[in-house]
């Protein structure tokens, strides 16, 4: 089954958790994932949910997009071991190049912790860091589709 994510924190240690961006995942039961992360705005606090106000995004809000493959396992119990493999990567004209891999813990609230190592965006340099998600029901998000689909492959999207 495939999965949506929403990144609800991100900790570069040793500093607090915050969240600048708005990031969702949306991986498809054969593993292929497509990432993005929309940096926050003061602007985006004011927009009802069912407000008519067409809404454009900047180029300058990409934080990141990400699309390509995800493989997991056991690492140790109740831990696995993640490693992303990058087809396309706003950051960088060698997507191939990348690691991009972490330990994922559910936790007892629902949420999955992810831990590794990365490049800070805000300081050029590599540290650890953590980042807590959360699991959306996709049967739910699915449903709402009335069957129409876009921008996705209609053939690995499973309408319930």
């Amino acid at each position: 089954m495939g999965s949506i994510s929403v990144r609800r924190s991100i900790r570069w240690l040793p500093s607090e958790a915050e969240e600048p961006t708005s990031t969702l995942v949306l991986t498809s039961p054969e593993r292929r994932f497509v990432d993005l992360r929309i940096l926050k705005n003061d602007e985006e606090a004011s927009w009802s949910e069912d407000s008519d106000q067409e809404r454009t995004l900047s180029e300058k809000r990409l934080d990141w997009a990400i699309a390509g493959t995800c493989a997991t396992s056991v690492a140790k119990e109740g831990s696995r071991h993640a490693v992303w493999r990058h087809w396309i990567d706003s950051r960088t004209q060698r997507p191939e190049d990348v690691v991009d891999q972490g330990h994922v813990v559910a936790q007892p609230d629902g949420t999955v912790l992810e831990t590794g190592r990365g490049v800070n965006p805000a300081t050029g340099t590599e540290g650890a860091y953590e980042e807590v998600w959360e699991e959306q029901e996709t049967g739910e998000v699915l449903s709402g589709l009335d069957e129409k689909c876009i921008g996705a492959d209609a053939r690995e999207v499973a309408v319930e």
